[in-house]
């Protein structure tokens, strides 16, 4: 029997993958239909839409299938079910170690330890909070970057042999 599906794609943002929500999609022959996402949508997931005609036996069925892919998110990357993010530190930061509020993956914030002595490219893992496939969750992976602010400290430098230039300073 030859399949009559018919097949569409639906981008969806990482916020909806994460905690569900609803969306409309147009079908071919003009009618809308509004369609509810489970929390722990992925990319590559087929949700599939039965189709309510009663159809004799013998006769394919004509179901709709929607394939989901997650957007990019500003601040997380997805790699497959983990979320990877930048956190970008001051250098006292990093050195006192403290407590960092980031915009959450789900709209809304989370709060990370960062421990004291942290360096450069040092990894802070959540377990588990990322995207989930059935049984199985990802984790949130922050990634430790040091602001550089030797550029400052140049420009300081500049501009005081300057001013002493211009007899500003003595």
């Amino acid at each position: 029997m030859t399949s009559l599906n018919k097949r569409y794609f639906k981008n969806i943002t990482l916020e909806q993958a994460l905690i569900g929500g609803k969306f409309r999609i147009q079908l071919e022959d003009g009618s809308t239909v509004k369609v509810k996402l489970k929390p722990g949508s992925y990319s590559g997931q087929v949700i599939r839409l039965k189709s309510n005609l009663e159809l004799p036996s013998n006769k394919p069925r004509k179901d709709t299938l929607i394939t989901i892919n997650v957007l990019d998110h500003p601040m997380y990357r997805i790699d497959g079910l983990n979320l990877e993010a930048i956190v970008v530190l001051t250098a006292a930061e990093a050195k006192m170690g403290t407590l960092k509020k980031l915009p959450g993956p789900d709209g809304g914030f989370i709060e990370i330890n960062i421990p004291k002595d942290s360096k450069p490219d040092q990894k802070i893992v959540l377990k588990e909070k990322g995207l989930k496939q059935k049984e199985i969750s990802g984790d949130i992976i922050y990634q430790i970057k040091i602001e550089d602010l030797s550029f400052i400290e140049s420009e300081i430098k500049f501009k005081l042999k300057s001013s002493e230039k211009q007899g500003i300073l003595h």
